[in-house]
C-alpha cells in the first residue's frame, strides 16, 4: 500500500465510510466532512503510522485543509524523518 492509499484508509476509518479514493483538491471539512473530533483521529492514526509527530502549527485546518497539502506534509514529515541521523 502507497502513502496515499493508506492516508485515504486512515481518513475513511476515522469517518466510519468504506475506502475510497480521495482526490487532492477535497476540502477537508467541506468535501469529505471532517470535523473536530475526527481530525483528531486522523492526526493520531498518522502519527502512529508513519511515526513522527505533526508540527504544533499544522494541527489546524489553516495549514492543512486540502488532502493534497495533508499527503504533501505526511510525504515531507516522512523524508525529513529517514534523513534524521539517529
Amino acid at each position: 500500500m502507497d502513502l496515499r492509499e493508506k492516508l485515504e484508509t486512515i481518513i475513511c476509518n476515522a469517518m466510519d465510510i468504506t475506502s475510497r479514493k480521495i482526490n487532492d483538491r477535497e476540502r477537508l471539512i467541506e468535501d469529505i466532512g471532517i470535523d473536530s473530533i475526527r481530525i483528531v483521529k486522523i492526526i493520531v492514526g498518522i502519527e502512529n503510522e508513519f511515526e513522527f509527530e505533526f508540527d504544533d502549527e499544522y494541527l489546524n485546518y489553516e495549514k492543512i485543509y486540502t488532502f493534497g497539502l495533508l499527503f504533501d506534509y505526511v510525504k515531507f514529515k516522512m523524508n525529513k524523518t529517514e534523513n534524521t541521523i539517529c
